[in-house]
């Protein structure tokens, strides 16, 4: 297989890609002429990277594969894909409904993974994301927010409530559909 042919999928929200990176030489700009197309491409879904280096009006040199791998996995802002074409698995989903049950029951606080069965490994996710990916499977949303913060939180007007519904929120409106488009559920 050819680095070309290597299928990525982003790991932050379109929002959170820095133009500005440190890396061992010292600071790297990105030219945002060229990454924001791919990382816009991204944000719907795996793709390969020779497909992204052919997307039309990008600003930059497109003849190497290994420069954008190397920067996007790099900086941790993608990862590849070892099965693109994987449907959402429904043994993934009991995992992730498994792990739901354990952070908020036995180990909270605890960092763990959501299973893709695309990526055929597990994507970094907090317990908060945790939780509201196993609240989507279970076919809740946005409008169940305040019944999450009242079983998170015995008292919704606290301020420790309050910061617990900007973390759902956020969770919701920006590693969800990261996570979506990993193919988590």
């Amino acid at each position: 297989m050819l680095l070309k042919d290597v299928f990525l999928s982003l790991n932050v929200p379109v929002s959170e890609i820095p133009l500005e990176a440190d890396v061992p030489a010292g600071r790297a700009e990105l030219n945002a002429g060229f990454y924001r197309p791919i990382v816009n491409a991204l944000a719907r879904g795996p793709c390969k990277v020779g497909d992204l280096l052919e997307l039309p009006g990008l600003e930059g040199s497109r003849s190497s594969p290994a420069e954008l791998v190397g920067v996007l996995v790099g900086l941790k802002l993608a990862e590849p894909v070892l099965r693109p074409g994987a449907s959402k698995g429904a043994a993934a989903c009991r995992l992730n409904q498994l792990s739901a049950h354990l952070l908020l029951n036995e180990h909270p606080g605890m960092t763990s993974a959501l299973a893709s069965e695309s990526h055929g490994a597990g994507i970094p996710a907090s317990s908060v994301d945790i939780f509201v990916a196993d609240r989507i499977l279970a076919g809740e949303g946005e409008s169940s927010l305040d019944s999450w913060v009242s079983e998170l939180s015995p008292d919704p007007e606290t301020e420790v409530a309050q910061r617990l519904r900007k973390e759902l929120q956020t969770s919701l409106s920006t590693r969800m559909p990261v996570l979506q488009a990993a193919g988590v559920f």
